[in-house]
C-alpha cells in the first residue's frame, strides 16, 4: 500500500473533477491520501477549500491527511490557527513573492515550531485565463517557485520539513533538485509530474544512487483512478531500477508516515469551523 503525497480535491481544467473519496479508499492500495489546499483561486469552485479538506479527514479519519494552503497574504499566526485545527501540514503555491523573501519567514518559522511539513510548489504555473482564477496575473509569476528559492529557506529552518514538489520543476531543475536534497536533511522531493515520472527509468536509478530512497516520496497529483494506478507505474518503475524491497517501501509510503507521525497530526482533534 502506498501514501500519495501529493493530492488535491478540485482540479478545474480538462475535464473539471472533485475527489471522489471511494475511488482512492475502494481499491485497497492507498493507505493515506494527503489533500492539497491552494485556497479559493478557481472560479470553478467556490466551496472553502480549506474547511472542506479538513471536513474529508475528519469524516474519513486516518485516510485523508489534511494540509492547508499556506497564504502569505494572511497574518503569520494564522499557521498557529491551522495548526490548532488539526491540519498536518501546509501548501505552498501562487506566493505574491519569492518563497525566500524575508516577508515568508515568520510563517516558516511557526510552521518549523509546529513540526507542519510544507509542500512546495515548484516550477512554473503556466497560463490561466483572467476568468478562470480569482488572483490577479501577477500572483502566477513562475519566478516566485523556482528550485533555488527553497535553498535558503532551508539553510534558515533546519527543523522546517521541506517537500519539494514535482521534483524540483522541470528536467532542467532534475540534477539541482537531488543535491538540493542531499545537502539539506530537512529537504525531500516527491515524484508527481516530474522528469522523473515522464523520462526513463534511469532517471529514478541515478537519483536513487545520488540521493538514496530515503528523500523520495510517491505523489500522484492525478484526478479519478490516477492516484491508484500510477502506484502500480511506479512498483514497475523502481523494480527496473533493481530497488530492493525496502527502497520501494520508503518512496511509497515509510518516508511519508514518518513526515506526517513527526507532524502529530490525530485526526480526533480536528476542529472544524462550527465546533
Amino acid at each position: 500500500m502506498a501514501i500519495d503525497i501529493h493530492n488535491h480535491l478540485h482540479f478545474p481544467f480538462g475535464e473539471p473533477y472533485t475527489l471522489e473519496p471511494e475511488r482512492l479508499i475502494g481499491p485497497g492500495v492507498l493507505r493515506r491520501v494527503c489533500l492539497l489546499s491552494v485556497g479559493n483561486v478557481w472560479t470553478s469552485y467556490t466551496q472553502n477549500e480549506d474547511e472542506t479538506i479538513l471536513r474529508l479527514a475528519r469524516t474519513y479519519e486516518g485516510f485523508f491527511v489534511p494540509f492547508a494552503h499556506l497564504d502569505f497574504t494572511r497574518q503569520p499566526e494564522s499557521v498557529d490557527d491551522l495548526h490548532r485545527r488539526g491540519f498536518a501540514g501546509l501548501k505552498a503555491i501562487f506566493p505574491p513573492f519569492a518563497y525566500d523573501d524575508e516577508r515568508c519567514f515568520p510563517f516558516y518559522e511557526r510552521a518549523e515550531r509546529h513540526r507542519m511539513p510544507i509542500l512546495f510548489h515548484l516550477g512554473g504555473s503556466g497560463y490561466f485565463p483572467p476568468e478562470e482564477v480569482t488572483l490577479p496575473a501577477r500572483r502566477f509569476a513562475s519566478k516566485h517557485m523556482l528550485l533555488i528559492t527553497i535553498d535558503l529557506v532551508a539553510k534558515l529552518f533546519p527543523r522546517l520539513p521541506i517537500i519539494g514538489g514535482h521534483f524540483g520543476g522541470g528536467r532542467d531543475d532534475y540534477e539541482r533538485a537531488i543535491y538540493t536534497a542531499r545537502g539539506h536533511p530537512n529537504v525531500y522531493l516527491e515524484t508527481s509530474c516530474s522528469s522523473v515520472e515522464r523520462g526513463e527509468a534511469q532517471l529514478i536509478k541515478d537519483a536513487l544512487e545520488l540521493l538514496g530512497p530515503d528523500k523520495i516520496l510517491y505523489g500522484s497529483d492525478s484526478r479519478l483512478d490516477g492516484p491508484v494506478t500510477k502506484v502500480a507505474f511506479w512498483q514497475q518503475r523502481l523494480a527496473e531500477t533493481g530497488a530492493g524491497p525496502a527502497a520501494v517501501e520508503k518512496i511509497l509510503w515509510a518516508n511519508a508516515e514518518e513526515l506526517i507521525g513527526a507532524s502529530g497530526f490525530d485526526p480526533g482533534r480536528i476542529v472544524l469551523a462550527e465546533q
